[in-house]
């Protein structure tokens, strides 16, 4: 489909979304139009980054933009900050970048863009659309993310810590409300506990480990990942952008373990990274939307097992 056809725009939420491929080529944008195409998407074209520019004016329901990185006029980098500038409003828009020269600092502009792939000229087939799914499989969740209501899981996550909160400070409370003016109630709190006692808080501490089970099954979320994700769950209730490098900090890993830990989640969909708009040296990394409603499902359940400690 060429930018020139009147069909009336689909939305994301109603299809995979667009795809719109960018090449000063022609030739080349209708042999990749054609393997797209042929794959079930809904392709349009455009043969300079101004024309694409106008054509993201026009419809919402492009998901995926496919540009060329040389091109006369406006290049494939310029055209990528053009559109983070001008449709910051949607952020599920996901670029790929193909180029014949490809270069690091070309490679590294194009990252902090927030590409998903950079291929090199001639790409095959198999490697287009193993771009396009994952890139489209990205703009999904962000568009969903960014719906209506999308913030109300926040607030119930938020709700259920407060909760949380309350009811653990009111155990504690009740602990510490025990007359202690006496040495006999100092020793009768310093006494080693009964085996009735030690069984019952040894089974609240398991049921606390193994709460998460349920939620978050995947067999490398070992104990430091789990920490990140407690510091990720805690940073986006506060409404706080965390950088890579504190989290790689809070972790008390080594830098370069952290980093694989991240990957790892990353990889799981549990968290996302994007760049820093301010600064592209740094990257942030946030929970997932799959991972807040695993968290939140979990400190329901911790809430249960905070009420149960109180009977």
């Amino acid at each position: 489909m060429s930018g020139g056809d009147d069909r009336a725009p689909a939305t994301l939420a109603s299809g995979p979304g667009w795809i719109l491929l960018i090449d000063d080529e022609p030739a080349l944008l209708e042999a990749h139009r054609a393997i797209l195409e042929e794959a079930g998407h809904i392709c349009w074209t455009a043969t300079s980054g101004d024309h694409a520019l106008s054509l993201l004016k026009e419809h919402e329901a492009f998901a995926v933009v496919v540009s060329d990185l040389r091109m006369p006029g406006m290049d494939g980098l310029t055209f990528g900050a053009a559109l983070r500038r001008d449709f910051a409003a949607r952020p599920w828009l996901q670029l790929v970048f193909l180029t014949d020269l490809a270069t690091l600092d070309s490679a590294i502009s194009a990252l902090r863009l927030g590409a998903v792939d950079f291929l090199a000229k001639p790409v095959d087939a198999a490697q287009l659309l193993a771009a396009i799914t994952l890139a489209q499989a990205k703009a999904e969740q962000l568009h969903a993310a960014t719906a209506p209501g999308a913030g109300q899981q926040l607030q119930a996550l938020k709700a259920e810590v407060a909760t949380l909160a309350r009811d653990l400070m009111r155990f504690a409370d009740n602990d510490a409300a025990e007359p202690t003016g006496t040495e006999a109630e100092h020793a009768a709190i310093d006494a080693v506990p009964t085996e009735s006692e030690m069984t019952n808080m040894l089974r609240a501490v398991m049921r606390v480990r193994s709460a998460r089970n349920p939620f978050f099954t995947n067999k490398r979320l070992g104990g430091q990942s789990w920490d990140m994700l407690l510091e990720l769950a805690l940073a986006k209730l506060e409404h706080r952008k965390l950088p890579v490098s504190s989290l790689c900090i809070a972790s008390n890993l080594p830098q370069s373990t952290a980093l694989r830990r991240i990957d790892d989640l990353q990889e799981a969909g549990l968290v996302s990274r994007f760049p820093d708009e301010q600064d592209a040296r740094r990257d942030f990394v946030e929970l997932s939307d799959t991972a807040m409603g695993h968290m939140h499902d979990w400190l329901r359940m911790l809430r249960r097992i905070a009420r149960g400690l109180e009977r």
